[in-house]
């Protein structure tokens, strides 16, 4: 495991092969660990983006995410968060915490499409997802979180999700 600064994990993100981090809040050290996948999506990210989606990594523990009506599972119902940069052009940090099994504190399990988070953000507000439709859709979105953290543990990233 490595302990990064904020200002280092981006780069770090770029050149790494691992699979975890550690992030600062403030006095107290924070395991956000970074699925396989989320390690090559920041690859994959121009360097201005992965910095900026870096500092959203950074604040996890550190400051409130946004809840998401989508459970993580086996983990008592905690539900999956989200951390928004200021960057309207980064994707949104989706992350879970982790249980007391697993060890560590976060685990982030990918980086979200900005307009499909604020697609999200419009419907849970218009109270879309109350509606047996909004259900259905949250079910359709735990499968498939489910599905990428079975394929992301077989191909040897983090854990299950």
């Amino acid at each position: 495991m490595s302990y990064l600064s904020s200002e280092s994990l981006g780069t770090y993100a770029r050149g790494m092969s691992g699979a975890t981090s550690v992030a600062s809040a403030g006095s107290a050290r924070v395991d956000v660990r970074l699925a396989k996948a989320v390690i090559e999506a920041l690859r994959e990210l121009p360097p201005r983006l992965a910095a900026v989606v870096a500092r959203a990594i950074q604040r996890i523990g550190a400051e409130p995410g946004v809840s998401l009506r989508i459970q993580a599972p086996g983990n008592g119902g905690k539900p999956y968060m989200a951390m928004v940069p200021g960057d309207d052009a980064a994707p949104v940090v989706i992350y879970r915490e982790l249980s007391p099994d697993e060890g560590g504190d976060y685990l982030v399990t990918g980086l979200g499409d900005r307009e499909a988070y604020v697609a999200y953000e419009s419907a849970e507000q218009q109270g879309f997802l109350d509606t047996p439709a909004g259900h259905a859709l949250i079910l359709l979105a735990v499968g498939a979180a489910v599905a990428i953290a079975l394929r992301a543990a077989a191909r040897g990233g983090v854990g299950a999700s």
